[in-house]
């Protein structure tokens, strides 16, 4: 008993020095997290970042003789940069929405809701929003990851477009390469170099000064203002008759493949197979489990023999209170790593369950009593017989669910194991009241 007693002071003795570790950090943590919000809020210099000034929360008008040497910084609110300012500096944004009225004299990377450059951006523009809409001029690449891109201005070197439409319009430009990936393209401006796109309806109806790659699924329509000085190499399902001043140079056509629809079926005796290797699992590691605790399997299997609705409704019971213990434990968040110990004890324990109630209908079947004859030779035979009801269709299901709710009450109700039993019995000496001490040994020939 004093070694179960000791046990159990040693485990609060650990949640308290858990717990006095949670109370002395949290005023840390709140002290970090206060210190990083002063910096944010008052906008100073985070030298890791090369940032000097921060805009953080509401939309703002960024000053542009704030800083000419270091980027903006941006989170949650609209950055705007007016009519008429100019930003000498990089901007970094993230949340909120993106508005460029002005010149912004470096590169630009977005993360936002909108995203809408009327005015200038020298450098790269790369922009991953919902919608990007570019009606001024970005002086070197634009690169969008977006829902929808629409281009009526000026794109002073290649183009990238990953979104769902892709609309360039009529007074477009492009001075590089356009490659877009996208659901409909649509393309109505000027391209000067090459033209790559794939995408399930494209419609052309503006200049390529260079070669184009057009793959569609679902057809490509060539308008009447539609020129392609190059080569043109398209995918489509059908080929497609075009104007003789369409295409200045060579056309290659390869056919689009249907799609085939494949079924996925399981190979014919996998699920054979696979019950057989959970039964070869299930003999090795029930045999392991059982010779080391015979006593415990013992007398767990009794329990089920002898009370089995009890066990029957305990287990059921556990079965669907532990979850949502494990549940509240993840959103309480301090409590995530006693959560991960309760869900893997209730993992073992419902995979275990049926080694008892196997070693139960082993006994029954051979008709022994509790605690008579060896364990495994019982289990070995219940497993056989449990894995072939399981296997019924239907009714095995709610059989394997008996045999866990079975096991799981039984062993809720256990008070002793073997590993007890070892404690009580080197704990016994020690039962001696203060002051008693050993009788001395008999003298030799007494």
């Amino acid at each position: 008993m004093r070694a179960r007693e000791r046990s159990q002071e040693a485990g609060a003795a650990l949640m308290c020095a858990a717990l006095l570790i949670v109370i002395a950090a949290a005023p840390v943590a709140a002290r970090m997290a206060g210190e990083w919000d002063v910096v944010i809020g008052r906008g100073l210099a985070i030298p890791a970042f090369e940032i000097q000034t921060v805009v953080h929360g509401v939309s703002v008008d960024v000053d542009p003789d704030v800083c000419r040497d270091a980027g903006t910084f941006a989170t949650k609110g609209s950055l705007q940069v007016a009519l008429g300012d100019t930003l000498a500096r990089d901007i970094y944004q993230f949340g909120g929405a993106l508005h460029i009225d002005g010149v912004v004299k470096g590169d630009v990377i977005s993360w936002v809701q909108t995203a809408r450059v009327g005015g200038e951006v020298t450098q790269d523009l790369n922009v991953f929003a919902q919608d990007v809409s570019v009606t001024g001029r970005v002086g070197d690449d634009l690169r969008a990851f977006c829902q929808s891109v629409a281009l009526s201005g000026t794109v002073g070197s290649d183009m990238l477009a990953l979104a769902g439409t892709v609309d360039i319009g009529p007074g477009a430009v492009v001075e590089g390469n356009l490659r877009a990936a996208c659901g409909v393209a649509t393309m109505n401006g000027t391209v000067a170099g090459d033209l790559v796109i794939y995408t399930g309806k494209a419609v052309i109806n503006g200049r390529v000064l260079g070669d184009a790659i057009i793959a569609s699924d679902g057809g490509i329509d060539f308008g009447e203002k539609a020129e392609i000085m190059g080569n043109l190499l398209y995918h489509a399902p059908a080929p497609i008759t075009l104007r003789p001043d369409l295409v200045h140079g060579n056309v290659s056509f390869k056919p689009t493949e249907a799609e085939e629809k494949h079924e996925f079926k399981f190979p014919k005796g996998l699920g054979v197979g696979f019950r057989i290797f959970l039964f070869i699992a299930a003999v090795i590691a029930g045999s392991i489990l059982i010779a080391l605790t015979r006593d415990h399997a013992d007398r767990t299997a009794t329990i089920i023999r002898r009370k089995p609705l009890k066990s029957l409704a305990i287990g059921f019971i556990a079965f669907i209170c532990v979850p949502i213990i494990v549940i509240i434990a993840i959103a309480l968040i301090l409590t995530i790593p006693l959560a991960m110990v309760l869900a893997l004890a209730y993992a073992i324990a419902a995979y275990i369950a049926k080694f008892y109630v196997a070693v139960c209908v082993g006994r029954l079947v051979l008709r022994r009593g509790d605690g008579q004859g060896p364990p495994v030779p019982m289990l070995l035979l219940g497993l056989a017989i449990l894995y072939l009801l399981t296997a019924v269709p239907y009714a095995g299901t709610i059989i394997s669910f008996l045999i866990v709710f079975l096991g799981l009450g039984a062993l809720l109700q256990r008070k002793e194991t073997r590993l007890d039993k070892v404690f009580e019995q080197q704990a016994e000496p020690n039962e001696a009241l203060p002051g008693a001490f050993p009788a001395p040994p008999a003298p030799p020939g007494a």
